[in-house]
């Protein structure tokens, strides 16, 4: 059997969307909110796959396969011929930005697809996580115990003193901005990427002992506090009861996924109604349960 190789199509003529790419929504955002009345246009940040059943229109979280997949819904008026993708093993794929029409089942393109000119598309920079506790007197890493117990394994097993409570509000892991200790070296061969810094961790009620025992394996920068706020395991129940819900709560879009994050519910959906959060806001009380659009609408006044 012939190998497997990875083919390119002819360049094709270099499309722009008709709207400046200095215009366009940023990536990577929720869409703002729209009336559930809206017939108007809607843009779109996403990978396009197509593996022989019709180009779909994915998700976010592609599955990370050679060649990649995707669940999405059908995109009408597609042509490969028209726009610069990769192709293997008889799938065609890349990412895009769309302009179209959608019914709620199909996006429909009304002007041909341009693939992401990622150096002109418009980024956010993420809000940093506040740490609510006051920074040491020399900075964050005077306040590390032992910098030889910073690795990922022991942050897990010093976040397992909490994380089962019923008082937790939330967890982090924030890198101070400030120098790293002169010879510490924070490399961990066994999780990629891990970057250790100060273990932020939030309950409604601090127990006598919490500090020590967390102290125990966490060796760095520890910032414990009491606040009040809905707990995470209320958050799990509203998120159960949402999804239990969705049909009465959400009848009018498609839902990709509840989960709880950043102190809230958030039901990510195709389009977010205003409507939608408004029904939402009346069931579970207000910032408690937020939906966010993957499709902007781009023809609001």
């Amino acid at each position: 059997m012939a190998p497997t190789t990875v083919t390119s199509t002819p360049e094709p003529a270099r499309t722009t969307p008709t709207i400046a790419w200095d215009d366009l929504p940023p990536v990577d955002t929720p869409a703002d909110l729209v009336p559930e009345d809206y017939d108007g246009r809607f843009l779109s940040y996403t990978t396009v796959i197509d593996d022989g059943n019709g180009p779909l229109h994915c998700t976010p979280g592609i599955m990370q396969s050679d060649p990649p997949q995707c669940h999405g819904v059908p995109i009408e008026g597609w042509d490969w011929e028209t726009v610069e993708h990769e192709e293997k093993a008889g799938v065609r794929w890349g990412d895009f930005v769309v302009i179209g029409r959608w019914d709620g089942l199909t996006f429909s393109l009304t002007e041909p697809a341009t693939p992401i000119a990622w150096s002109q598309v418009n980024t956010v920079e993420p809000d940093p996580i506040e740490v609510p506790c006051p920074e040491p007197d020399g900075g964050w890493w005077t306040d590390a115990s032992d910098l030889e117990r910073v690795s990922a394994d022991d942050y897990n097993d010093a976040i397992d003193v909490v994380n089962r409570r019923p008082e937790l509000l939330g967890i982090d892991i924030v890198e101070p901005q400030e120098a790293r200790p002169a010879g510490a070296n924070f490399f961990d061969p066994d999780v990629p990427g891990w970057v250790p810094g100060i273990l932020v961790i939030r309950l409604t009620e601090i127990r006598d002992g919490d500090e020590a025992a967390i102290r125990t394996s966490w060796g760095g920068p520890l910032c414990l506090v009491a606040e009040d706020g809905p707990t995470t395991r209320q958050l799990d129940e509203v998120a159960q009861q949402v999804t239990n819900l969705k049909d009465e709560l959400l009848p009018t879009s498609g839902v990709l996924g509840v989960g709880v994050d950043d102190g809230e519910v958030q039901v990510g959906m195709w389009v977010a109604s205003v409507e939608t959060q408004t029904r939402l806001d009346e069931q579970f009380g207000p910032g408690t349960v937020r939906v966010l659009g993957l499709l902007w609408a781009i023809d609001q006044p």
